[in-house]
């Protein structure tokens, strides 16, 4: 099976670091480790700083390493977390991002879909995850609120999207009887996705297809629920 290349992106002096239970429900991943830090004035508490990163970056890549995963760990600064983080998503040999959300396991999985375009990789990656630990998985698409749902071509995709997905994870071996279909109607589908992330382990979203954010992993939306919501978030670049 080939690896997919997994960025770790943590930003600090405050980084939410994966639980063990989380990285022993993944597998067949190399690992881009990345501690991120604002810029600041001295260039002595600078160098202090980046010190204690690699301390903290050393011992998570040990955990990594235990569960048999390679890694490649960096430190980096600047001025934007959210700009840094789509620089280093954009990079041709990363898969996907993960944002730890100090969970320890990810038995259950929300998977936020757009339309097909990224179903084949997001089921790779659901794919890694050990199928004993998962008991429940959410696909879900919100379409908007404003159309009637049996005239809405949002809904029609969306609901081709669903079942595309369905189909890609029951071929990979994911149990149909976890496997759950959801259509939302709502004008503010980061609202949605977010307060339906609260309720999960894992949340599984593609890179963002919105308008003015073409060479973006990370669009308005997912940004939002990367920061707010308070499971563990997989985006699939």
């Amino acid at each position: 099976m080939e690896h997919q290349n997994l960025l770790v992106f943590l930003e600090f002096p405050k980084p939410t670091r994966p639980s063990l239970g989380l990285l022993k429900s993944l597998s067949y991943m190399d690992i881009t480790l990345v501690g991120f830090h604002s810029t600041v004035d001295s260039d002595e508490s600078q160098t202090d700083r980046e010190a204690e990163i690699e301390t903290t970056l050393e011992e998570i890549t040990a955990k990594f390493e235990e569960q048999g995963m390679q890694v490649e760990q960096h430190v980096v600064t600047g001025d934007s977390m959210i700009e840094t983080r789509n620089e280093w998503a954009n990079r041709d040999q990363i898969d996907g991002v993960l944002t730890p959300g100090g969970v320890n396991t990810v038995g259950r999985i929300l998977v936020g879909l757009r339309d097909t375009r990224n179903v084949e990789k997001m089921a790779e990656f659901i794919d890694l995850i050990d199928r004993k630990r998962i008991i429940h998985v959410t696909l879900l698409h919100v379409a908007p609120e404003s159309e009637s749902e049996s005239e809405s071509e949002a809904t029609v995709t969306g609901r081709e999207a669903l079942k595309a997905m369905k189909s890609e994870l029951v071929d990979r071996g994911v149990n149909p009887a976890v496997i759950h279909l959801q259509i939302q109607l709502s004008d503010d589908p980061e609202h949605e996705l977010v307060t339906a992330a609260r309720n999960y382990d894992l949340t599984v979203l593609g890179r963002t297809e919105e308008p003015g954010f073409k060479d973006q992993v990370f669009g308005p939306v997912s940004n939002q629920i990367t920061d707010r919501a308070h499971s563990t978030v997989l985006t699939v670049t």
